[in-house]
């Protein structure tokens, strides 16, 4: 998913890590949590469910 939409995934992404969150920006759990949240909207913009 991410490879074949990768500037959708980008945009979802940074929208995804860049809202409020109680953790640092270098934690692996923000990250992890923006990725998944990215991932997902591409699964539900595209139809794709799995």
């Amino acid at each position: 998913m991410k490879e074949r939409y990768l500037d959708e995934f980008v945009w979802f992404y940074e929208e995804a890590f860049n809202k409020p969150s109680p953790f640092p920006l270098s934690s692996v759990i923000r990250q992890g949590a923006a990725e998944y949240v990215a991932v997902t909207r591409l699964k539900t913009k595209h139809g794709i469910a799995k």
